[in-house]
């Protein structure tokens, strides 16, 4: 299995300049797939949760995310590279994610959305009351 996966090359399909990548892919489909659960679950139980609050919870933890897995990676990983090449942070072309420095941002991220976003949703008030009980 782990010839496998070191065959296998890492770019999926590239037009002109743009390469894509089949690590792009994992964080688009993984993206597309919280996002649907999320709405099918909201809509299953009433939460009433909108698209609209979907939406920013769904841009929060994004952004989160991949800040958070990018910076992550440069603390981890960087070993004073980025001390001395600092505009390199920002090259997401190159390579350099962390799982831990992400999921860690997204969450982070994501708390203050679902706070302004939860507010006006009929269970954000039983919810509440059931937590300070």
């Amino acid at each position: 299995l782990n010839d496998i996966y070191q065959g296998l090359d890492p770019i999926a399909f590239s037009l002109g300049p743009l390469v894509v990548r089949w690590y792009g892919l994992a964080y688009v489909l993984g993206f597309v797939c919280a996002a649907a659960i999320i709405y099918f679950v909201a809509k299953r139980w009433k939460l009433g949760m909108s698209e609209d609050n979907l939406l920013t919870l769904m841009v929060c933890a994004i952004v989160g995310l991949v800040l958070g897995a990018r910076i992550g990676y440069v603390l981890f990983y960087g070993d004073g590279y980025y001390l001395s090449h600092p505009l390199e942070i920002l090259a997401f072309n190159q390579g350099g994610m962390s799982f831990h420095g992400g999921l860690r941002n997204s969450r982070a991220s994501s708390a203050p959305s679902t706070a302004r976003t939860s507010a006006a949703t009929p269970c954000s008030t039983r919810a509440s009351a059931t937590w300070n009980a």
